[in-house]
């Protein structure tokens, strides 16, 4: 299925594309049940689009067609990405976590891994200490190159650990896994943020922001700017957030100080956010614009 792969990959334009295509070849003819599963994959890529009402359309359209018991758990899982695309987080995340334990009772290891882990990354993370020693066992209980990935990454999350999450990062992007690690990376810069190293900050940023590129288009908890900004001032985060629309002169007539002041503010966040200039800052918060 090129549609879910471009999807794990973080290519949710390309996925949107290859699964529509799909769906229309069954459309008159699907003896293996296979429309069901194409359009919920479809509805949780529009989530992570952004896109609530294709969302919708599709998990509806989903839940029209009849589909094999061993795809339940997948389809729940995209019924969860589509419940959080809508803001609802909580709800989102028991959903992921019912998946996993629908594909566990069903004896699918390696989706009630990529569905415990999904549980994490909705959480934004805060699952990750009461997940990862699950992830730990079934990484020992099957072959599939990926669960230990996901259990490291897990692991990593759990305990904030800035070097684990680069170092997962890095191998998830080596399998393809471009999404993913975008997210660990992301997770690790938040993590450098908190410190007084503002050269990490910086490394970490940087590693982030590349992975981004190749996924530009997908939205979910852990690509949030939040945890990154946090530690910014409440006038920083006035002028960075300007900052993405307006020159220097605009934000320094519109918040009544001198071109200088804006531009010193500047230069102090781009070192604290480990980025370069407003290039990297649109970057940075080109899908989370209002959040600081």
């Amino acid at each position: 299925m090129r549609g879910a792969v471009a999807a794990v990959q973080g290519e949710v334009t390309i996925a949107d594309g290859s699964l529509r295509e799909a769906i229309a070849t069954f459309e008159d003819e699907d003896r293996f049940q296979l429309t069901a599963v194409l359009a919920a994959t479809l509805a949780a890529v529009s989530a992570l689009r952004g896109d609530t009402a294709e969302a919708d359309r599709w998990l509806a359209r989903a839940g029209r067609h009849r589909t094999h018991r061993l795809f339940e758990p997948w389809t729940r899982l995209c019924r969860a990405w589509t419940i959080a695309a809508h803001g609802s987080t909580t709800d989102a995340v028991t959903t992921a976590q019912d998946a996993a334990d629908l594909a566990r009772s069903h004896d699918l290891p390696v989706l009630e891994a990529v569905a415990l882990y999904d549980t994490v990354r909705l959480s934004n993370g805060d699952r990750a200490k009461s997940l990862h020693a699950r992830l730990a066992d079934l990484a020992t209980e099957t072959n599939a190159p990926l669960i230990p990935l996901l259990a490291d990454a897990a692991a990593a999350l759990a305990h904030a650990d800035r070097e684990a999450l680069c170092l997962t990062a890095d191998a998830l992007a080596a399998r393809g896994h471009h999404l993913l690690a975008c997210e660990a990376a992301f997770a690790a810069a938040r993590v450098a943020a908190t410190t007084t190293d503002r050269g990490a900050t910086v490394v970490a940023m940087e590693h982030a922001l590349e992975l981004r590129s190749r996924c530009p288009d997908a939205r979910t908890p852990l690509l949030s700017a939040d945890g990154v900004t946090n530690h910014l001032t409440r006038r920083e985060r006035e002028v960075v957030l300007l900052a993405t629309r307006h020159t220097s002169r605009q934000i320094a007539q519109r918040l009544g100080l001198s071109v200088n002041t804006v531009n010193n503010y500047l230069a102090r966040c781009y070192t604290k956010l480990g980025v370069t200039g407003r290039t990297g800052l649109r970057t940075l918060l080109k899908n989370h614009p209002t959040s600081l």
